[in-house]
């Protein structure tokens, strides 16, 4: 008889892959922007401090960038090695806001990246969907996605990349931080 595995869910923006590198440089070098701002890789807030008509600029060249398909570098080498050694465990899930989808599944091939389901919900319907799947574990970096999903998935523990600024506020008892993927090793 087959054991019973636990769901993990796994974000990729930011956990896996890093957007913010390519993005913010794409951003900074647009030839057209109305607004003269400059974000950064690490920025302090999730949507890089951007309000106002400033932000609805920033998502109008954030959707040019996602549908030019990028090739996205891994945040951390040992995403893979990761994976693999935790499926006999853990049934993976990834779950991402990401509307482009085939440039999004080629990245992950791409780095070999393993996962058991893949699902697209729009950014306000992520926390529905991870509520679904009742995870024992949830990889993310968004705040606002950790706050809804500590909210309705009681019984998870949610692991969130220590490198970003915008994090740093975030404190509960089912949040662990890590520094890097070779310190999941010990969780999962």
């Amino acid at each position: 008889m087959q054991e019973h595995k636990e769901n993990i869910v796994l974000d990729i923006d930011g956990t896996v892959l890093d957007f913010t590198k390519g993005f913010s440089k794409y951003y900074n070098e647009y030839p057209t922007k109305i607004y003269n701002k400059t974000i950064h890789e690490n920025p302090h807030e999730w949507n890089f401090g951007l309000i106002g008509e400033e932000s609805k600029e920033m998502l109008t060249i954030m959707t040019e960038y996602i549908n030019s398909g990028p090739f996205l570098e891994l945040l951390d080498n040992e995403w893979a090695n990761l994976l693999n050694s935790i499926r006999d465990k853990y049934n993976i899930h990834v779950v991402t806001c990401y509307p482009n989808e085939k440039s999004r599944i080629e990245n992950l091939l791409a780095h070999n990246i393993s996962y058991d389901t893949i699902q697209f919900p729009s950014h306000d319907n992520k926390w529905n969907v991870i509520q679904k799947i009742n995870p024992t574990f949830v990889i993310e970096d968004c705040p606002h996605h950790i706050t809804r999903v500590l909210d309705v998935c009681t019984n998870a523990t949610v692991l969130v990349p220590n490198r970003w600024n915008y994090v740093q506020h975030i404190s509960h008892d089912r949040v662990i931080k890590y520094d890097a993927v070779i310190h999941l090793y010990d969780i999962l």
